[in-house]
């Protein structure tokens, strides 16, 4: 599954995020994607939240639309 978050608003990150995260879960996705795009602040806040439900991101690609994958 993917989560773009291209359009959302910094505050209202961790809460998609964690939607996302319980989708997957429910879904029975093994693996995600979060496109954070180039926004440094934006990826630190995807990377705190991976870490409060004990997740890591797997990678990092600092490109255009950057984006990280995490194993649930």
């Amino acid at each position: 599954m993917r989560l773009d978050l291209h359009g959302v608003k910094h505050e209202d990150v961790t809460r998609t995020v964690d939607d996302f995260i319980w989708t997957c879960m429910q879904s029975g996705v093994s693996q995600g994607t979060i496109i954070t795009g180039n926004s440094h602040p934006m990826k630190q806040i995807v990377v705190t939240c991976l870490a409060e439900h004990g997740l890591t991101p797997n990678s990092f690609f600092y490109n255009i639309g950057g984006s990280m994958t995490f194993d649930l």
